[in-house]
């Protein structure tokens, strides 16, 4: 749907669906099948034949390349394919270089953007974070390279982080490891089944302590960001949900009297829905149910329901509910309309983290206007 119109898509699949690459590559397995059949029919049998999603690399005669393409291109009129040749005896396929020696093919890690943009060695982000996107560089370099392309491939691999400022000395030791783990040792690897691992986002500062603890109690703490590109660049093309048709969120509805104050509240059911059963409550003059109830028929103050806000968005059940304790504590209990019953399982344990949060608090990434 787009600008209130709906659209029927004809062609493809679409863009970002989980089940697009799935289907994808079964039917580039099916063309790859028979193409392959009829030209072993024809006599014509590649060399080798290796295929990434819809990236082909073969090998055959060059009176039999043109035909080849022909088969291919036959399947159906809407998958075309294109050739490329070699050029002084190599051809680049994905990342990398391949050579035709004399009698054997050779491989040389080398990206096409060789200064692109990685994880920035100065920004807030976890230091594991910083140092897997290095061994991830630094693996490419070593496995996808023979011995004698390893060094040229090992230097692009320390020009793009120290074009996201990495440290040299950061750089060579990473590599030192890389190669000592893959090439030079024999050590099992860790196998532990009784460690634990849970994940929690990255707070500098806090994470590390956090971390720190957990460790103690063979549990590994794994960081996750806080803010990510999805979150905060949106295609044009895709329509939100409504406000008012958003489902498993926690919410807060600000008093129309009291200045600042605010009922914070969770729900499974659609926001709209429980906005109406919180005016219900009202009307049915249920006092304990809520404390925005309570508030409205003890002081008679009408909440701004229109104005009601998403702050956060949390499919189960038992972590939402914990997300809207936190809510309740981070804007502080003078300032919200609650019950004591909606926080009371909170604990106290956790009150170093709230101050915490509430001198890096930002505005919520979840939006909430159509």
């Amino acid at each position: 749907m787009h600008q209130g119109r709906f659209f029927k898509q004809k062609f493809w699949l679409p863009m970002g669906s989980p089940l697009s690459p799935v289907v994808a590559n079964i039917v580039w397995e099916r063309v790859e099948r028979s193409a392959l059949e009829q030209l072993h029919q024809e006599g014509i049998v590649p060399i080798f034949f290796r295929r990434y999603v819809d990236d082909c690399l073969s090998s055959v005669r060059r009176e039999q390349m043109e035909r080849m393409l022909e088969v291919f291109n036959s399947f159906h009129p809407r998958l075309q394919f294109t050739i490329e040749l070699e050029e002084d005896g190599q051809i680049r396929f994905l990342d990398t270089i391949v050579r035709r020696e004399e009698d054997h093919l050779t491989t040389e890690w080398t990206p096409k953007d060789s200064e692109g943009r990685y994880l920035d060695y100065n920004s807030s982000s976890p230091f594991n974070h910083k140092k897997n996107s290095a061994i991830a560089l630094v693996d490419r370099a070593l496995k996808l390279s023979e011995v004698y392309y390893r060094s040229n491939a090992l230097e692009v691999v320390k020009q793009i982080l120290t074009n996201n400022n990495y440290p040299g000395s950061f750089c060579n030791k990473i590599i030192k490891e890389r190669a000592h783990k893959l090439y030079n040792t024999l050590e099992p690897k860790n196998t532990d089944v009784t460690m634990k691992f849970v994940s929690a986002p990255y707070i500098p500062g806090l994470g590390e302590k956090i971390a720190r603890y957990l460790s103690q109690h063979n549990i590994k703490l794994a960081f996750k960001t806080i803010d990510k590109i999805k979150d905060t660049v949106h295609s044009k093309l895709k329509v939100r949900i409504e406000k008012d048709r958003r489902t498993n969120v926690v919410y807060e509805i600000p008093c129309g009297v009291c200045t600042d104050k605010k009922y914070i509240g969770q729900t499974s059911q659609f926001l709209k829905k429980r906005l109406e059963q919180h005016k219900n409550d009202i009307k049915n003059k249920s006092v304990g149910s809520t404390g925005l109830a309570h508030h409205t028929i003890n002081e008679g103050h009408l909440f701004d329901f229109k104005n009601a806000k998403i702050l956060d968005e949390v499919p189960r059940t038992d972590t939402r509910l914990i997300v809207e304790m936190f809510q309740i504590k981070i804007k502080g209990e003078s300032n919200t309309f609650n019950l004591q019953r909606d926080s009371i399982k909170f604990r106290s344990a956790y009150n170093g983290l709230i101050e915490k949060l509430k001198s890096t608090v930002r505005p919520k990434k979840v939006p909430t206007e159509i």
